[in-house]
């Protein structure tokens, strides 16, 4: 799991790749910016979907379902 240390100075470093993240019909499937993608396994990248963007949470948790388990558990 990713440790979230550094996440806030990422945010105000990178601000508008966040935001352009932040705005993405999907992010669930987009590239989380900078280093961000490579430090976040699936399960991380949720818990900041969830953080950041919660209307996207039941789309992230069903491609990790789909990914992770089976696509007949979806």
């Amino acid at each position: 799991m990713a440790n979230f240390a550094g996440i806030v100075g990422a945010f105000t470093h990178n601000s508008k790749e966040w935001r352009r993240w932040y705005m993405d019909s999907n992010p669930e499937i987009s590239a989380l910016p900078g280093e961000w993608e490579g430090k976040c396994n699936h399960l991380s990248k949720m818990i900041m979907i969830k953080t950041i963007r919660p209307d996207r949470v039941l789309f992230s948790a069903s491609l990790f379902v789909n990914n992770k388990i089976s696509e007949k558990f979806v």
